[in-house]
């Protein structure tokens, strides 16, 4: 039996380490470290676990020393908050406690304290899980290495990460139980409090597993349909961006635009307003859908986008187009990419941003009025002109800020919705400062092309002489 003591000890040292590294990778998905020093500091880990465990049979100090590895993995793993990785430790080791102990310990309270059985039974279970773990891994190396690439890009919601918690803490819970009932006699009960035990304990298992398998699948559909999102918004921003390149007018317009967009709704739910519809994640979306509101611009031609002074009737008829061009390119995009709120959004945006709000003839292209405009469109509105007005376009100049403000006050309850000029105005230092930064990023990137000649001069533009 010595030799059998032996693989028994070092099976179970090393399993206990491999077990919690796999639970605290894809279950609780820790961050891994430098891929140059992971396998040496897991081999490591993994002798000294299996040598406490050699030179100290019958004590945990092999789990012991498992943990501390653990503990310093998690720890370097992380950016920050790293010192919660010895409170997160005791779900994941709950965890472990909760798959190893209805299989492993709880089986052996019927060989009537015959420790050799208890041995050979335990080294048995262990042999099986090992043999798992490696067939796991030669039969799907590459859809494991897939596994883990794709757990470093995803993470935990808070109460995904909760819940695993408290699942792991009542699992631990449950297993001191169990070491504790297993000293105790219970005389001519003891067979039936032993198969109580065994239900239990494979019914918590079961239990535990099923939520776990759940929410591991649901974060990872949820990772997947952000990636799909997120790679379809690129596509059209892309296409925006084309847009904009042919138009010479308006070069780094989506961007200043979609960053007024969101100072602008901001500053409104600050005020109490709209704020039914001013959600996180309805302004989150708005700031996404912003860059795409002259998409419809693809369908106009590059001498009219392009022309230097006033467009002829005809071309400003044309040029008008581009909102309900936009509006359908959008609504086609819905029908093949699927039902997301910043496709609805962006479609509001494109078709009425050049809406008036007083509905007079100068709006275009349906002229309605008041909330019959979308509010997004309404915001939009606004950032556009504020941009238009501030920037050169090859027809006219850069015009001052003070004025360009002036005309913004002038035109509200005509052009623009009163409420959201007022909190335009509000987030004034908010919008200059955002300016700022537009033209500092225009001084680190020389030779970008851009529709501001020069860094625009905020301070000088309001000391000017309007």
């Amino acid at each position: 039996m010595t030799l059998i003591m032996l693989v028994h000890h070092v099976l179970e040292a090393a399993l206990i380490y491999v077990f919690l590294v796999l639970l605290s990778r894809f279950v609780f998905l820790e961050n891994g470290i430098n891929e140059k020093y992971e396998k040496w500091f897991h081999l490591v880990a993994l002798l000294s676990t299996v040598a406490f465990k050699l030179f100290n049979p019958g004590t945990y100090w092999d789990e012991t020393i498992a943990i501390f590895f653990l503990v310093i993995l998690i720890i370097l793993g992380r950016k920050k908050n790293r010192f919660a990785a010895i409170f997160l430790v005791f779900p994941i080791l709950g965890i472990l406690d909760g798959i190893l102990v209805p299989f492993v310990v709880m089986p052996t309270r019927f060989f009537a304290k015959n420790l050799d059985a208890v041995i050979l039974y335990q080294t048995g279970v262990y042999v099986i899980l090992w043999g798992i773990l490696f067939a796991c891994f030669m039969f799907w190396k590459k859809d494991i290495l897939d596994l883990i690439q794709d757990s470093d890009e995803r993470d935990l919601k808070t109460w995904e990460r909760t819940l695993l918690s408290v699942i792991g803490l009542i699992l631990l819970a449950y297993s001191e139980i169990v070491n504790i009932a297993k000293d105790i006699h219970f005389g001519s009960n003891e067979r039936i409090v032993s198969l109580l035990l065994l239900f239990f304990s494979i019914v918590s298992f079961l239990m535990s597993l099923s939520i776990i398998i759940l929410i591991i699948v649901s974060n990872k559909q949820t990772h997947y349909l952000n990636t799909v999102s997120s790679m379809q918004f690129n596509i059209i921003i892309m296409m925006a961006e084309i847009v904009e390149n042919r138009d010479k007018n308006t070069g780094g317009h989506i961007k200043r635009t979609a960053k007024y967009v969101e100072i602008i709704a901001k500053q409104l739910r600050r005020n109490k307003q709209f704020t039914d519809i001013l959600t996180d994640s309805y302004i989150d979306n708005m700031c996404v859908a912003a860059p795409l509101h002259d998409l419809g611009k693809v369908h106009v031609s590059d001498t009219i986008l392009n022309k230097e002074g006033p467009l002829t009737d005809e071309e400003f008829e044309i040029m008008k187009t581009h909102t309900e061009e936009g509006a359908k390119l959008l609504a086609n995009a819905k029908k093949h990419l699927g039902d997301f709120e910043y496709l609805d959004i962006a479609m509001k945006m494109a078709g009425c941003h050049h809406e008036w709000y007083d509905g007079s003839q100068k709006g275009y292209p349906g002229k309605v009025s008041g909330d019959d405009i979308p509010l997004c469109a309404r915001i939009m509105a606004v950032a556009d002109v504020f941009d238009a007005l501030i920037t050169k376009r090859c027809y006219k100049s850069a015009m001052p800020i003070k004025r360009a403000y002036k005309i913004i006050r002038d035109e509200s309850g005509t052009h623009f919705d009163p409420v959201i000029v007022t909190a335009f105005f509000t987030a004034q230092a908010h919008i200059e400062a955002a300016l700022e930064e537009f033209n500092k990023e225009l001084l680190d990137e020389p030779g970008s092309k851009s529709s501001l000649k020069k860094p625009f001069d905020i301070k000088a533009a309001e000391e000017s002489n309007i």
